[in-house]
């Protein structure tokens, strides 16, 4: 006996359960029920796409009752598109396949369509994106209108998760909260009814019904927005923001657009939609005894993808869950007594320069460019301490094997030891007398005697290596050899060598027993930046170098066993993973790229971040690569999907360079001087000294404005960043008049020529830029340094000459009607930043990683004096309108102001907390402007070094009133009020 679609008489959503019959056909549950119990010699087959309780009760696979769940046939899937006469590749019949599961009755139902609409034609049917209509809608509304409240509930959970969920996730979902053995039988019924998929307790749906579900999410909650009545919205997370990127992209681009696309076409403008969210806003205010619910998150991100102005809004009293605050103005918004649980923020990470894993992967430490050394929960990215104490850029941090002590090196000269539970630092190592850019602990297995070890090696610019005992804090060894900068120190597995690289392009290895260097390893062209060992093999090690190759050694014999080869820009930063098969790489060229040790060959590449890559550093189980990139970003990486799941998004705005246009009598705002500098976050901004605010944004950029530069009569403004790009501005109006392209990396320096008429650009890719701003062609390339071109200026007297200074440690002058070098200037002993030459022409001046500023004739090419007193990096110099004085900044945290008739510093401008990017002077002379990694401009009297007034942009949550807000940790709250928000 056969019972086809018995689902037919079985119970609608009226009852709790799955799986019961209908009233008036109860029989034929005692039917199912003596056949299951009774012995006989018949065979009854039912087919039916839900289970009858009667059936899952007696099934088993030692009984007489057997059940199988269809999951669909590839073959017979295949066998109806042919039958059907569908056209298509086999790629294409695989993903119509795919889409619906290889149910043979839907793909019955949609070749029926395709045939129609289509003419059989698979790609133009797949090119629509839409799945779901006609008999394959008819098919799903029916099972929808079987569904119990909690079993629809739990299918929309399903269709906004997007991927398998575990019972415990769907249960954190839930509200309001349901006991988990209702959770289980609505699984179950969900189960039996042929709509979910599951594996080891973990479910999902298929392509098909999740489109469906999504679908309606889209239509219900529009028409709960319009009609103000909120079900869905309330009762369900719209954008899960703690979860994988991917999948809130998709939820980003599949539910929250679709929602406000379909509002905006009801509505007929942004605006109106607006006002309805708003409207909603505050009728859940005005329910102060509201059970929590997702309405509040929702709308606020809803808001947020409308890309309306929400400075200064009301979500006072709200609960917020599931927020995303990260890149977005809250200036002055009241959130007093607002539930913020599970949403995001932006963090107060500085660019990070370093990162790495505890021992048992749950904790991301970092070391960035404001001094802080940071830890990071990895499963939610959650901070959970913050170490203050270096008071410069931290280059290097490492976890010791036990996980007990936190190592950190900074450009401050010092090694810290932390406490990783507390963040208190219980220990200082002094001795480095310049930047320390490494630091690693020896192995716990180590096979060194229990006396020496343990130790921690740290590698400086002052070309040394130390060997620290970490019980005493006593420094055990000093290791010499290397004849520039260390980079890079690392301990074999074995704990028995050290290796260490760095400037001089060599790498060294060091027997740690008698602390001789026994082997010399060269091939690099440049600068070794990293160097790791296999964690399995002391005998292999990887380094890698500005010369865009990395390269694998035998350290038994010293030869270079492959060199691999991919990336197009220095290779900063090395990885292997736990298991030594595997090698992850970061550059300059803003990718990430996974090798295989063993053959060199280029697994994967992961692309995301839009900024130089410095540090990389693989989780213990090696499923995991976390990255530190420019871009202010900490990325978390599947490395089997080479996707990335998680960023950690920080906020500092460092102003990159400051510049004061000339005088003029007919600008707007009735002023006659303008202010600009060019800012992390994208931006040029102009300023009103009156008031000391910001008046005026100019927005383009895609990424860092490195330099800005006025045009001599003020019309205009240059600016070049990180995104490759020289804009020129019209500083009357705001608007971009012109992009200047062809560089291949970032853009440090712009300038225009004295009559105007031409721009100077230079760049990482090693070249110089002359442009012509009448038609903005390049008119020349100058080609002949051979790193970074970091400074460029114009000789003023002579339009035609143009200096250049560069990370190669040299100046050069070129002749611009021949492209010809005309002179080189060597004496720095690191590299040239900046350089400004003279308003008489005859003197040029430059500021470099020496801590020195030289001042050099530009007719003989002499250095004429060397202007020492900074204790660090000098990043900038310029020089006064008289030609008296020039005006230096540095990593010391100073403005220094210098006599140029005696050579003597006559002030020592103090109040940075960080180091001075950018000076430039008033155009009449008596005052200078500088701008800070500390995210401010100050203006400062010549004469007497006083700081006349500090410049700040408004912080992302400047204002944002966040009394009595729960749902947060303290580190949280921390990080909001470091940017701006107040408990007033």
């Amino acid at each position: 006996m056969i019972l086809d679609n018995l689902e037919t008489l079985l119970q609608g959503r009226d009852r709790d359960r799955a799986g019961q019959f209908r009233a008036g056909y109860e029989a034929y549950g005692e039917l199912l029920r003596v056949l299951s119990e009774s012995q006989h010699q018949s065979c009854v087959i039912l087919t039916s796409r839900e289970k009858p309780a009667e059936v899952a009760a007696y099934e088993g696979e030692g009984l007489r009752v057997r059940s199988l769940s269809l999951t669909g046939s590839t073959e017979a899937a295949r066998a109806i598109l042919r039958a059907k006469g569908l056209r298509g590749t086999e790629e294409e019949q695989a993903q119509l396949c795919d889409r619906y599961g290889n149910s043979p009755l839907a793909l019955k139902i949609m070749a029926t369509s395709i045939q129609e609409l289509f003419d059989g034609q698979i790609e133009d049917f797949l090119q629509e994106d839409t799945f779901i209509f006609n008999g394959i809608r008819r098919l799903l509304d029916q099972q929808l209108e079987r569904l119990s409240d909690l079993e629809g509930t739990i299918m929309y959970w399903l269709a906004i998760n997007r991927e398998w969920t575990t019972v415990a996730q769907l249960y954190e979902d839930l509200i309001p909260k349901i006991s988990k053995a209702r959770l289980l039988e609505a699984l179950e019924a969900l189960t039996w009814r042929s709509l979910i998929e599951k594996k080891i307790g973990q479910y999902t749906q298929q392509p098909v019904v999740m489109e469906y579900f999504t679908d309606a999410i889209v239509q219900q909650v529009g028409h709960e927005i319009l009609e103000q009545t909120p079900s869905i919205l309330q009762w369900h997370s719209l954008l899960k923001v703690q979860e994988k990127e991917h999948i809130r992209d998709t939820q980003i681009r599949q539910v929250l657009s679709p929602i406000l696309n379909q509002l905006r076409s009801t509505l007929d403008s942004s605006k109106a939609v607006e006002d309805k969210l708003r409207q909603l806003l505050a009728q859940l205010q005005q329910q102060s005894n509201a059970l929590p619910s997702y309405a509040g998150g929702n709308l606020f991100n809803l808001l947020s993808q409308l890309q309306t102005q929400l400075s200064y809004c009301d979500f006072s009293g709200l609960t917020i869950w599931q927020a995303d605050l990260r890149d977005i103005a809250l200036q002055n918004c009241n959130f007093a007594h607002a539930d913020f649980a599970r949403s995001v923020f932006t963090e107060t990470l500085a660019i990070p320069l370093t990162v790495g894993f505890s021992p048992d992967g749950q904790h991301l430490v970092t070391g960035d460019v404001e001094g802080n050394v940071r830890l990071w929960q990895v499963a939610d990215g959650v901070p959970a301490l913050t170490c203050k104490g270096h008071t410069s850029w931290v280059w290097s941090v490492a976890f010791s094997p036990e996980g007990q002590r936190l190592a950190s090196s900074s450009d401050d000269c010092t090694v810290k030891l932390w406490n990783p539970q507390t963040g208190q630092c219980f220990q200082t190592l002094q001795g480095h007398t310049s930047s320390v850019w490494a630091v690693a602990f020896s192995p716990a297995n180590s096979e060194l005697t229990s006396t020496q070890a343990p130790m921690l090696a740290t590698g400086s610019e002052d070309q040394t290596i130390r060997l620290w005992n970490l019980k005493t804090g006593e420094c055990l060894k000093v290791l010499t050899g290397h004849t520039s900068w260390i980079r890079s120190v690392a301990f074999s597995p074995d704990g028995l060598t050290l290796a260490s690289a760095g400037e001089d392009q060599t790498i060294k290895l060091w027997n740690l027993q008698t602390h001789q260097c026994y082997r010399t390893l060269e091939g690099h062209s440049s600068r070794v930046w990293a160097i790791a060992f296999s964690p399995l093999d002391s005998n292999i090690l990887a380094s890698s170098s500005s010369d865009q190759t990395i390269k694998v050694w035998n350290c038994n014999t010293g030869q270079c066993l492959r060199t691999l080869q991919g990336h197009t820009n220095w290779v900063r930063t090395i990885a292997m993973s736990p298991d030594g098969q595997t090698l992850a790489s970061g550059s300059e060229d803003q990718t990430i790229r996974i090798w295989q040790v063993s053959t060199g060959e280029s697994l994967k590449i992961l692309q995301g971040h839009t900024n130089w890559i410095r540090s990389v550093a693989f989780s213990p189980d090696g499923k995991t690569l976390a990255s530190g990139s420019g871009d202010h970003t900490v990325k978390f990486w599947d490395v089997a999907t080479a996707r990335s799941e998680r960023t950690l998004k920080g906020h500092t705005n460092r102003v990159w360079s400051v510049a004061f246009g000339p005088v003029s009598q007919d600008l707007p705002f009735g002023s006659k001087l303008r202010l600009a500098s060019g800012h992390d976050d994208h931006t040029v901004k102009f300023w009103d000294l009156s008031n000391g605010k910001c008046r005026q944004l100019l927005r383009g950029h895609t990424n860092a404005v490195c330099c800005i530069s006025f045009s001599p009569d003020g019309t205009t403004l240059a600016s070049s960043g990180s995104d490759r790009i020289v804009k020129i501005w019209d500083c009357y109006t705001g608007e971009c008049l012109q992009n200047l392209q062809g560089h291949k990396s970032r853009v440090w320096s712009v300038a225009y020529s004295p009559d105007g008429k031409m721009l100077a650009s230079a760049s990482d890719d090693q070249s110089v830029k002359v442009w012509e701003l009448t038609t903005g062609r390049c008119q020349r390339t100058l080609q002949g340094h051979v790193n970074w071109v970091c400074a460029v200026a114009f000789v003023p007297i002579e339009p035609v000459l143009l200096v250049t200074g560069s990370y190669d440690q040299t100046i050069k002058l070129w002749n611009l009607n021949t492209g010809e070098c005309l002179q080189t200037f060597a004496g720095h002993t690191n590299w040239v930043w900046s350089v400004a030459v003279s308003p008489d022409g005859q003197t040029l001046a430059s500021g470099s990683g020496d801590h020195t500023v030289k001042l050099w004739s530009l007719k003989t090419g002499a250095c004429i004096q060397t202007l020492q007193g900074h204790t660090s990096r000098v990043w900038s110099v310029a020089f006064s309108p008289n030609g008296q004085w020039l005006a230096s900044g540095s990593s010391d945290q100073s403005v220094k102001i210098w006599n140029l008739a005696t050579g003597e510093c006559d002030q020592t401008c103090r109040g940075h907390t960080n180091l001075v990017w950018s000076v430039g002077f008033h155009p009449e002379g008596e005052t200078v402007i500088s701008g800070s990694q500390d995210e401010s401009l100050k203006l400062w009297d010549v004469t007497t070094g006083q700081c006349l007034q500090t410049l700040s942009a408004d912080r992302p949550y400047e204002g944002m009133n966040i009394t009595g807000v729960t749902g947060i940790t303290d580190a949280q709250k921390a990080t909001l009020i470091a940017l701006g928000a107040v408990e007033p």
